[in-house]
């Protein structure tokens, strides 16, 4: 498919793949204001992603009982246009934790294109789940941290494919249980 840059070069990759606006996501997270991520999704009907800290969302049903997801159901966003963009947070620690399954062989099949380039594959090795303290004395929790600041964007953005899958329904994180992944050393 090519790397895309600019906004632009997203709205050609659309057309020349015939997508739907709704299928393009952009973290809002990431290296640029989310106020700037709102306004370009909502002038393409693009929709925005942003990790979040939060173990998973209550989805409401019509007359049944609430479900529980790994991300929250579409929420509005309103940029500096005052136009409103579409947005799903995703837990960053339990979407992490189905691509850590995903890349381990644990699910299905997770395939790279062999034309990716280095940038690609360190960054999939960015970060690691550890024992993390809290400012509240004698609390500690497993989290996913960045090693030596290496670049994780492209980590996030797997993640949020994940996200898409598990929104669509491709992946089901219940047909797996939980593992860890565990880093020896001093905690964070």
């Amino acid at each position: 498919a090519g790397r895309a840059s600019t906004w632009e070069d997203i709205g050609e990759l659309n057309k020349r793949y015939k997508l739907a606006p709704f299928f393009t996501g952009i973290d809002s997270g990431w290296g640029l204001r989310a106020d700037e991520c709102y306004n370009i999704c909502s002038a393409n009907r693009w929709f925005a992603l942003k990790g979040d800290q939060a173990a998973d969302y209550v989805h409401p049903r019509k007359n049944l009982p609430p479900l529980k997801k790994f991300y929250s159901t579409m929420q509005r966003a309103i940029g500096s246009s005052g136009r409103s963009a579409m947005l799903v947070l995703w837990s960053n620690e339990n979407t992490k934790d189905i691509l850590t399954r995903l890349r381990s062989g644990r699910m299905q099949a997770f395939e790279i294109a062999g034309d990716v380039d280095k940038h690609y594959h360190t960054q999939m090795l960015s970060e690691v789940k550890r024992d993390v303290r809290s400012k509240t004395p004698g609390q500690v929790s497993r989290r996913y941290v960045q090693i030596n600041r290496r670049p994780n964007h492209l980590w996030d953005c797997e993640a949020m494919q994940v996200t898409r899958a598990l929104f669509k329904g491709l992946l089901k994180p219940e047909e797996e249980p939980a593992i860890e992944v565990v880093e020896t050393g001093a905690a964070a």
